[in-house]
């Protein structure tokens, strides 16, 4: 799976970068490059347009060992299962369309 590079934004102003690692509907797992506590509210994009947005709450936020500013986190969605879903979708479609396009653009 390719990697799904995504911005996070939490306590108002605070940026970190990060990627997912696993997806369902309820939350996700990403790998990220700062320590947010548990409980923080954040909001994500993924990719690199500000199209599509997800909020959701730190489940957990564990640093892994013998890398530095690598912490795996899971996220809870907070928004409605059907905006995230629809959101989601919107997110895949695009993200499949500039795929296929660079695609063909190699034939």
């Amino acid at each position: 799976m390719k990697k799904i590079n995504l911005q996070i934004v939490y306590d108002g102003d605070k940026k970190a970068s990060g990627y997912i690692q696993d997806i369902t509907y309820a939350g996700l797992g990403i790998i990220c490059s700062k320590n947010i506590p548990a409980a923080t509210e954040v909001c994500l994009t993924p990719g690199a347009n500000d199209l599509v947005k997800f909020n959701g709450k730190i489940i957990y936020c564990i640093k892994m060992e013998g890398l530095r500013n690598k912490y795996r986190v899971g996220i809870k969605f907070t928004s409605s299962v059907k905006k995230q879903t629809d959101s989601l979708a919107s997110f895949i479609e695009e993200f499949n369309r500039r795929e296929f396009s660079k695609l063909v653009g190699k034939l």
